[in-house]
């Protein structure tokens, strides 16, 4: 009797031991499909930004990164698809940030030509006493 419950203490422990490896290899493997929404989510604040006309390189490449990713899904590749997710977040957040700065240049040229415009003008006017 001693033997089969040590047996079954065994048993036990295998299961446990089995579940609890199986639980690691689903964890590490777990399917990254919050890291593609942000990825997307980054994709469309970049373009509503400009991004397609201000950094055309660096959205396209998040672009190409999540579509990756989005085949890597369908194979079930999840470490892959979590790295190229997280590669196209980040190469939109510099499209994004690119496009912002660049709309920022222009509106200090802009703002430039006015000054020099004002100063133009004042130059030219007739002083009056």
């Amino acid at each position: 009797m001693g033997k089969k419950r040590m047996a079954g203490s065994i048993g036990i422990m295998a299961v446990f031991f089995w579940a609890l490896a199986i639980g690691a290899c689903a964890t590490n493997g777990k399917v990254p499909s919050e890291k593609i929404r942000n990825a997307e989510q980054a994709i469309d604040r970049a373009r509503q930004n400009g991004a397609v006309a201000y950094a055309p390189l660096e959205i396209r490449l998040a672009e190409d990164k999540l579509k990756a990713a989005e085949e890597a899904m369908k194979k079930e590749e999840y470490e892959t698809a979590r790295r190229l997710a997280d590669e196209a977040f980040v190469d939109a957040q510099v499209a994004e940030q690119k496009a912002q700065g660049a709309k920022s240049l222009e509106a200090a040229q802009e703002l430039q030509k006015t000054v020099d415009t004002l100063r133009r003008e004042l130059k030219q006017k007739p002083a009056t006493d």
